[in-house]
């Protein structure tokens, strides 16, 4: 067995993959702003098969909607 490590990123925001939704080439998570579901359009980073760093469109504390 061989493990690499090709890229890594520290303090990231990281969110489930199961939570972001796409539209052609648009990807988006759907969040709760004052009790209103909304559509935050979303820049990703580095991914794993589970997981995603969010570079831009969300920050820490928001509740992301889980479909």
């Amino acid at each position: 067995k061989v493990k690499a490590i090709v890229s890594s990123s520290h303090d990231a925001l990281v969110i489930p993959r199961n939570v972001i939704l796409t539209d052609g080439n648009r990807r988006f998570v759907q969040v709760l702003e004052d009790g209103v579901k909304a559509e935050r359009d979303i820049k990703l980073g580095l991914e794993t098969s589970t997981q995603a760093e969010v570079l831009e469109g969300l920050s820490e504390g928001e509740l992301v909607i889980v479909h």
